[in-house]
């Protein structure tokens, strides 16, 4: 199997939008796959399981999602949640999550923060 294809899934998946987030912040795909809490690993991830929860929640479950990180779905609910709160309170955290999406492509749809 490809490593940026998901089976069912087309156009961008997953792995590319891991792919493009690594390459961003400079780390390695299996960095995010590992169990540590330091911040130059942590943040990438956090942000990488908020944007694929955001494009692929009708068609991957928590779960599953989670499992592309070796972590539990309440791992993935608490990223959500974090990346969210700084979505709304950080403004150089949002400046650097917008230029990361753009990294990442049109295809990609921006999340909505209100």
């Amino acid at each position: 199997m490809n490593a940026y294809v998901y089976p069912g899934l087309t156009e961008i998946d997953p792995y590319y939008i891991i792919k493009k987030i690594c390459e961003f912040y400079n780390v390695l795909p299996e960095d995010l796959r590992k169990k540590t809490r330091k911040t130059e690993i942590r943040k990438p991830r956090q942000i990488a399981q908020y944007i694929i929860y955001d494009r692929f929640n009708e068609k991957l479950t928590q779960e599953s999602i989670a499992a592309i990180f070796k972590q539990k779905h309440s791992t993935l609910c608490y990223s959500k949640k974090v990346v969210n709160n700084q979505l709304q309170t950080d403004k150089k955290f949002k400046k650097e999550y917008e230029d990361l999406i753009a990294t990442i492509g049109e295809k990609l749809p921006r999340i909505n923060v209100n």
